[in-house]
């Protein structure tokens, strides 16, 4: 495993807020695996869904874990990345895992206004974006809960995952 903490779970969670604020408490870069492929597909992934569709870009999404060799970095990834093509075992080897979690109504309210740049969402109604959480939060549950640590709402702080995740780096060279 590298000296890399990766944050995974539902969109609209929080992992890129956490993850800016978990990077600089452990003097780590932040990378959102969303944003680095926006700049690698040169576009948004809304444009790459529309043109390409799902399963292309979760094949880039594979190509780009494939190919991760950067350590002391933060991860946040695209909330369907660990649960394609074997995805989540590759994100245990390129660091610790942490399942961020929440309730389904709970993420639909974080969601209902941030819909427009959200592919898979950005077209369904209040009652729509629950049923969809609901469904694909269930498909997805079981990839999420195998990462190395799972941090419900009340943990949710970087200075709590910090604690969490220091003793997976203990011992080992933190100078690369």
């Amino acid at each position: 495993m590298k000296n890399n903490v990766v944050l995974v779970g539902f969109m609209g969670v929080g992992k890129t807020t956490l993850g800016k604020r978990l990077a600089k408490l452990l003097d780590f870069q932040f990378v959102d695996t969303d944003e680095l492929l926006e700049q690698l597909l040169g576009c948004s992934i809304s444009s790459y869904f529309e043109k390409f569709g799902e399963e292309k870009f979760r094949e880039k999404e594979m190509h780009l874990l494939q190919e991760w060799d950067e350590e002391r970095c933060v991860i946040a990834t695209g909330g369907g990345m660990p649960c394609f093509h074997e995805n989540m075992l590759r994100l245990k080897e390129i660091g610790v895992v942490a399942y961020l979690h929440r309730p389904p109504k709970e993420l639909h309210n974080r969601l209902i206004h941030a819909k427009k740049k959200r592919p898979l969402v950005s077209e369904l109604n209040e009652e729509e974006l629950l049923a969809f959480i609901e469904k694909t939060l269930a498909r997805r549950e079981p990839f999420y809960k195998q990462a190395h640590l799972v941090i419900g709402r009340d943990a949710q702080q970087a200075e709590a995952i910090q604690r969490l995740v220091l003793p997976f780096f203990e011992g080992r060279d933190q100078t690369k």
